[in-house]
């Protein structure tokens, strides 16, 4: 019996409790902000350790989802999340943040309270490593003159300047940002990660020295964007979305992943033409090298640009489609009707020898009769090894282009067929259910007999 109760009292020793603060902040640092407030109520040695986290992620998820659902929630639930982020910033003490993140719908009416956060975590007694603002726009009718619009005073201020030496990753959804905002991060920070999203007030994105650190550039959406000009020597990932303006891909000789995609005005139902030109005329230098390679386009531009007559090539100096011979991942965005045809697409996967993953994101906007199922010209495929299909929804477009895969990829592992629309996957909406979700499954459970042996 004294050795059941040595036992028993050996084995609830609180031992956690017995680490340094420093191993228990660390610890508390990988729980999500409120998981990690939580803890103080565990003992008055707990009740402040939580304040020394170094990952401050504001993640309001399933709030916005609620908003999305929700519209008349929104301003009740802005007044809730601002109170929590000024709550845990007055009592946070670690000088290290490793993240600080915002991701929530707030407008340039909201300033006050953005201005402080910034204030704090770029304060002289902090030093951040990543920073991302995603201000989300969930109105229905875009007005980006309502955009918070971050203040260059902020950065140029003498007690903000050590706060920033530590700054690898910056992101800014939804927000204005000048170009003098951006140099002098680019120029003054270690950045390795850059993305600017949805910004109207980024017309030059200029940086007189070179970014030797910079590794991953994102510029999305940003409407009035005319020039880039940065040297970037060390740059491995470009991805753009916007004008078609020039690129400056020759001041990147290390890239080798690339995504170059339309905006979204000028794909609206799926008629959008030139983007694959425009890719392959800005990419025509790089292709060699590429790895990866994600475009946005359409069917019909596909069957020109590459099956049609040499002077609609996109290349004036030739006719054919250059190889791409260290492409290893291809990923297609296509805008498509009921009746367009993706098998003009069988020609980048052909031009790609030592392809080993292609994705097809199918943003169906239009459906019509029924037609037959078309053939693709036979070229085995012996590297290509996975394929995901999303947006799948079972009709003639996507079925022969499965039917085509299945047959041409002679050593295929994984096949995906997802019937969700791309723009639903992560939102409340992705699994809901109907009737055409039920038909595109049944439709692709047939094409399982097609499958080679030993692949999924």
């Amino acid at each position: 019996m004294d050795q059941l109760c040595d036992w028993r009292s050996n084995n609830m020793v609180d031992r956690i409790s017995q680490l340094p603060d420093a191993v228990l902040a660390s610890i508390l640092s990988r729980l999500s902000v409120r998981e990690a407030a939580a803890t103080s109520v565990m003992s008055r040695r707990w009740e402040k350790l939580w304040t020394f986290i170094t990952r401050l992620n504001f993640d309001a998820s399933k709030t916005l989802d609620e908003i999305e659902l929700d519209h008349t929630t929104c301003e009740m639930e802005k007044s809730g999340y601002i109170r929590w982020v000024n709550q845990v910033l007055d009592l946070h003490q670690s000088s290290i943040i490793s993240m600080f993140r915002v991701c929530f719908p707030l407008k340039q009416s909201s300033k006050s309270d953005i201005d402080r956060w910034l204030e704090i975590v770029m304060g002289k007694k902090k030093k951040v490593e990543r920073f991302e603002l995603n201000l989300k726009d969930l109105d229905p009718c875009f007005n980006p003159s309502n955009y918070y619009v971050f203040p260059y005073e902020v950065l140029v201020s003498p007690t903000h300047f050590k706060s920033l030496e530590c700054l690898t990753n910056l992101c800014l959804k939804f927000v204005n940002v000048s170009e003098q905002v951006l140099e002098y991060f680019l120029s003054n920070c270690p950045l390795e990660q850059l993305s600017v999203g949805y910004s109207t007030d980024l017309v030059n994105l200029r940086v007189t020295s070179p970014c030797h650190k910079l590794k991953y550039l994102t510029i999305c959406c940003c409407w009035k964007l005319e020039k880039i000009l940065i040297s970037a020597p060390n740059l491995v990932s470009f991805k753009y979305r916007g004008s078609q303006i020039d690129l400056p891909l020759n001041c990147f000789p290390l890239l080798v992943e690339a995504y170059i995609g339309a905006n979204s005005s000028s794909a609206f139902g799926g008629f959008y033409y030139g983007n694959i030109c425009y890719a392959f005329r800005q990419l025509s230098s790089i292709l060699p090298r590429l790895e990866s390679l994600t475009l946005e386009t359409n069917p019909t531009e596909a069957k020109f640009l590459f099956q049609g007559p040499p002077q609609l090539t996109f290349l004036p100096e030739s006719n054919y489609l250059p190889p791409l011979r260290k492409l290893k991942r291809l990923v297609l965005r296509v805008y498509a009707n009921d009746y367009n045809n993706l098998l003009g697409f069988t020609s980048l996967i052909k031009a790609s020898p030592n392809l080993h993953e292609f994705v097809l994101k199918l943003h169906l906007s239009e459906t019509g009769k029924p037609r037959e199922v078309a053939t693709a010209p036979r070229c085995p495929h012996m590297r290509l090894k996975v394929v995901e299909l999303i947006g799948f929804v079972g009709h003639a477009l996507d079925v022969e282009l499965a039917e085509y895969l299945l047959e041409k990829a002679i050593n295929l592992e994984k096949i995906t067929i997802n019937t969700c629309h791309p723009i639903l996957i992560g939102t409340p909406f992705e699994f809901d259910e109907s009737e055409e979700r039920r038909a595109a499954r049944d439709r692709a459970m047939e094409l399982r007999t097609k499958l080679r042996q030993g692949a999924e």
